[in-house]
């Protein structure tokens, strides 16, 4: 399994010359966003996963389509203080 970042961290890169889906799959799993600010703008985040399947011999080659998610940012409570 090969994982590669780009220098922007914009976006992920998974190959896996050995054609193990569930070694895949399980790499897959351990890919996450992270906002890493304190306090991050709130609002959406369009995660997308593309793939690439090359397939060898003569056999048909699978499809797999693209998916695209929103992940949401809420926005922070606001800040109270509570006198007794």
């Amino acid at each position: 399994m090969k994982v590669h970042v780009s220098a922007s961290q914009l976006s992920v890169t998974l190959q896996d010359d050995l054609g193990d889906p569930e070694a895949f799959s399980e790499a897959l799993r351990h890919v996450a966003y992270v906002d890493t600010r304190a306090f991050p703008s709130p609002g959406q985040r369009i995660v997308q996963l593309r793939t690439n399947v090359t397939c060898y011999g003569e056999g048909p080659c699978m499809e797999i389509p693209d998916v695209e998610v929103v992940v949401v940012v809420p926005k922070p409570p606001e800040p109270r203080i509570t006198l007794w």
